[in-house]
């Protein structure tokens, strides 16, 4: 089946198994490698239609519904000086 992907608009195409009746289960676009939740439900025939499949970002709050990704808010609060005049000092040996 080919979907459309919620972040950047690609299109891809996924092999769905129609064995299962319900399936969920988390997909990386090929394109700009983001998470999207795919839910498919297949009928008693093993078919598929349009409304019984969802797409959705995994991550909702970083997406504009536009194909325009806007990061999270960082939660870095400070910075490392040499001098610790931020009172992050540098400390020989700690990974900063």
């Amino acid at each position: 089946m080919r979907f459309l992907l919620p972040y950047c608009g690609a299109r891809i195409e996924l092999v769905i198994d129609c064995s299962v009746p319900f399936q969920e289960y988390i997909e990386d676009c090929e394109v700009c490698c983001r998470p999207i939740v795919l839910a498919v439900s297949v009928s008693d025939d093993e078919s598929i239609s349009e409304e019984s499949m969802s797409i959705t970002p995994q991550f909702p709050r970083g997406y504009t519904g536009e194909g325009e990704v806007k990061g999270q808010d960082d939660a870095f609060r400070g910075w490392v000086t040499e001098d610790g005049a931020s009172g992050y000092p540098a400390v020989r040996g700690r990974h900063h």
